[in-house]
């Protein structure tokens, strides 16, 4: 919920980044297509949003003014932030499966985590052919009698623990696999809530 309310609110600094640099290239005649000049602006959008006064808050404010001295280099970054408030896009507030799809921001950009994905998927179908196997053997070995190499392994006591061990194989591979995917949905987000007391700050 705080990645959300955070992630949503960048919108307004946004908008306000948009319109100093309207001014900015307004008041020394820049073009946003003219990239050079572009780089050399300094940005005053956050040292004038945010008041930091605090010593705790210095390294906050630091960071303000990292990013207001050199977010101007970054490529296409004023272009496309000046189109994107021109559009209308930065009015809208991007709902919490956008925000919180773990998906989109981190699964579809990571190769190491999309291995780990699809080798998730393998332990569950694996987990699951082994365990339909085993209950077919067990069944044919009611049928036709139990070969001699199979009896320890067809015992209901290795049965049960085999069974035991491929139930959570396949729960802990499908519990990793859906962190990399969107979870936190407004049933999940009540449920969470109610964890929340009612009354936070208890008088003593």
């Amino acid at each position: 919920q705080d990645t959300y309310l955070l992630a949503t609110q960048q919108k307004n600094l946004l908008m306000k980044e948009a319109d100093d640099l309207r001014q900015m290239m307004k008041e020394q005649g820049i073009d946003a297509n003219d990239t050079e000049k572009v780089k050399k602006l300094r940005l005053r959008t956050r040292r004038n949003a945010y008041c930091l006064p605090s010593p705790t808050e210095r390294s906050g404010s630091k960071m303000e003014q990292f990013w207001d001295a050199t977010l101007a280099r970054c490529p296409n970054r004023v272009k496309h932030l000046i189109r994107l408030d021109e559009s209308g896009a930065l009015l809208e507030t991007p709902s919490r499966e956008i925000v919180l799809n773990r998906k989109t921001q981190i699964l579809d950009n990571c190769k190491d985590l999309r291995n780990v994905v699809r080798n998730c998927g393998k332990a569950k179908r694996a987990s699951t052919f082994l365990a339909i196997s085993l209950s077919i053997a067990k069944f044919v070995s009611l049928m036709l009698g139990q070969p001699s190499l199979m009896r320890p392994l067809l015992k209901m006591s290795s049965m049960s623990y085999t069974f035991a061990i491929l139930f959570m194989v396949s729960k802990l591979a499908d519990k990793l696999e859906k962190e990399y995917f969107f979870k936190y949905t407004d049933d999940y987000r009540r449920r969470d809530m109610k964890k929340i007391p009612e009354k936070i700050w208890i008088d003593r």
